[in-house]
């Protein structure tokens, strides 16, 4: 409920095209994972909204701690206050964790490190343990048991696969259960599970997408992207049900919960509940009765957040969401490459855990992607200012100004890039109804011009959607015109979503449009 009403909230805001900032208070912990990482899709489907999230430990929450002091408004009203004071103070940060009171807020940063050292073939894994793995059957899954068995030389019944439909492993010898990781009942009756030694380890791939905007976002459809993510809390429980709990959890999430993505909104919220139990922790288990057993150490936790992979997965070649990704930047990696990188985060997480006490809980997390960040949508993102993003050289201009016109005139079209769109309108009142349509024309022409090296269908009088175009097009359409246009100075403010996001309009009506806006 409490992501639905936000991005109910962000819809309503992305439609002010004067923008704004938002101050989100969130819980340190995995209960506010949702709304957090929805929220991180918003300032790419609405460019002109700000979006900041202070994460508040639980001595910190004076509406969480409750007692009479949440009962009285001054008090909160000064307490949000001052909260709002410390993002203000620091307004270029998207994310800020207040760790105790005096003491200064934390904001995350992305460390780069050199590709992996360890050969994916060298042994990272305990050989004669089982593993289980959820979303096993998936194309990552598919990768990631071959591996195991090719590189890790784990034998095929040591490997047990859960997924919703169940049915023969692809690899001989290789486990298939059925089961839904999101059901704390289809668990239970799962009595195949009760029969597993403790496991070596839980691989958690499971994992589903329904993108769409924020705008189009429903209850429904952010549940039907977190359930299978979502699902880990249920499986761990089983497991301590049945004291069969590993001593650590590989958790499969993406960049988008890192960095936000346009049109995953569900997405992003899903993935954040792993980043966030990498940065704060599993939630708290339930109290045992007295005359049970107690319950194994909970398990370490390695997040992942990968890019996307260019041969498996849902970003492989040759679909919709891998070309996506070469226009956004994020080079899809080899598998082999992917897997070298999940072998040395799993080395690190291992020497971490020989070296902590005993029964504790280690946590760690990385991101596993090849991205060319000055052609991404994150080059200013608050997360990679540690990184240095060179930009290749150029050797001619990025465009060239058009020719005279027709008459012989020394008339130029485009290429003014410092100037002002509030000048160039300056003076059209005293302007003749002809010279009017000459300016609407050459506007119209100027957004043609820039469009039709985007599209791979131009059909002025069809509808958008007939052209191939969905939600998410649009989304990328708009803002690579705002960044175009604002760069050349036609643009003043960010063009609302609103004008690009119908699909049912015909190109012509939306070259119409946005033709005024740059004239």
């Amino acid at each position: 409920a409490q992501c639905t009403s936000l991005l109910r909230l962000l819809s309503a805001l992305g439609d002010v095209s004067g923008g704004g900032r938002l101050v989100l208070l969130c819980a340190a912990g995995t209960g506010s994972a949702l709304a957090a990482g929805a929220s991180k899709a918003a300032p790419l489907e609405f460019p002109q909204l700000t979006v900041q999230r202070l994460f508040l430990p639980a001595d910190l929450d004076l509406l969480a701690q409750g007692g009479p002091l949440a009962a009285l408004p001054a008090v909160v009203d000064g307490w949000l206050r001052w909260l709002s004071s410390v993002a203000a103070a620091l307004p270029l940060e998207a994310d800020l964790l207040l760790p105790a009171a005096g003491v200064a807020p934390h904001a995350p940063r992305l460390l780069p490190l050199p590709p992996p050292a360890t050969d994916a073939s060298l042994p990272v894994v305990e050989p004669n343990a089982t593993y289980l793995i959820s979303g096993g059957s998936g194309g990552l899954g598919s990768a990631l048991v071959r591996w195991l068995l090719d590189e890790q030389h784990v034998p095929p019944s040591h490997l047990v696969l859960l997924s919703r439909r169940g049915g023969a492993a692809a690899q001989p010898g290789v486990r298939s259960l059925k089961a839904d990781v999101s059901s704390a009942d289809s668990l239970a009756t799962c009595t195949a599970l009760a029969g597993l030694p403790r496991l070596g380890g839980i691989f958690h791939l499971a994992g589903i997408l329904d993108d769409g905007l924020i705008m189009n976002m429903d209850a429904a459809r952010v549940r039907k992207v977190v359930a299978p993510k979502a699902g880990l809390l249920p499986l761990l429980a089983r497991c301590d049900e049945l004291s069969i709990t590993p001593p650590w959890v590989l958790l499969a999430s993406s960049t988008s919960s890192l960095l936000g993505y346009a049109g995953q909104a569900n997405y992003c919220a899903a993935n954040a509940l792993f980043d966030q139990a990498a940065a704060f922790g599993l939630p708290a288990r339930p109290a045992r009765l007295s005359h049970l057993p107690p319950p194994p150490p909970p398990p370490s936790i390695l997040t992942l957040n990968f890019g996307p992979w260019g041969e498996v997965g849902m970003a492989s070649e040759g679909t919709k969401a891998y070309e996506l990704s070469i226009a956004n930047g994020e080079r899809p990696m080899p598998s082999a490459l992917a897997l070298s990188c999940i072998a040395e985060a799993l080395t690190s997480l291992r020497t971490a855990c020989a070296a902590a006490p005993t029964a504790s809980v280690v946590r760690q997390q990385y991101m596993i992607a090849n991205v060319e960040w000055w052609r991404s949508p994150w080059p200013s993102h608050a997360l990679l200012r540690d990184f240095a993003m060179p930009m290749p050289q150029r050797t001619q201009p990025v465009e060239v100004v058009a020719a005279a016109s027709a008459g012989g005139g020394g008339r130029t079209r485009e290429a003014d890039a410092g100037g002002s769109s509030t000048k160039a309108r300056k003076g059209r009142d005293d302007l003749s109804a002809e010279d009017l349509r000459q300016i609407e024309s050459d506007g119209r022409e100027r957004a043609e011009q820039w469009m039709r090296g985007r599209l791979s269908s131009w059909e002025e009088h069809q509808p958008l959607s007939d052209l191939g175009l969905d939600s998410l097009d649009l989304v990328q359409l708009r803002n690579a015109f705002n960044k175009h246009f604002r760069a050349k100075g036609r643009l003043d403010d960010e063009v609302p979503l609103s004008v690009f996001s119908n699909a049912n309009q015909t190109l012509s009506e939306l070259l119409d449009k946005v033709g005024a806006l740059v004239a």
